[in-house]
């Protein structure tokens, strides 16, 4: 009620509001694993509204932890990723949990884009 009440704000770098609380329950919905519903619990979100790269960076890296749990959603999971690292890359590779995600999925799924994902951040020389 509170975020929906104030808004998306910024004070003290706290980034409170509706974008925070999406970020937040596509986080534990995934912890949950129960990831597939990472996209509707997150709906709240509006990630082009978001002042802070890293903070978009964040509602991806949520979104794609999440799908990557639903074998038919591993597609859109690494496409997340993949805008998570472009808006924050050193954010995005050095997160433990993208790393076992990212590494999951290679082993999983492959593919090139996932290859160079991985490659990136270290866990692939192949």
């Amino acid at each position: 009620d509170v975020a929906r009440r104030t808004g998306n704000g910024s004070a003290f770098r706290l980034w409170f509001g509706p974008n925070e609380l999406g970020i937040l329950r596509a986080a534990v919905v995934t912890e949950r694993h129960e990831g597939g519903s990472a996209e509707e619990v997150a709906a709240c979100a509006d990630p082009r509204t978001m002042p802070s790269r890293g903070r978009r960076g964040d509602y991806y890296i949520q979104l794609g932890r999440g799908l990557a749990q639903e074998p038919a959603q591993r597609g859109r999971a690494v496409e997340m990723l993949a805008r998570a690292e472009r808006l924050a890359p050193m954010r995005t590779r050095m997160d433990p949990y993208v790393r076992q995600t990212v590494e999951s999925l290679w082993h999983d799924a492959g593919g090139s884009a996932l290859r160079d994902m991985a490659r990136r951040m270290g866990i692939s020389t192949v």
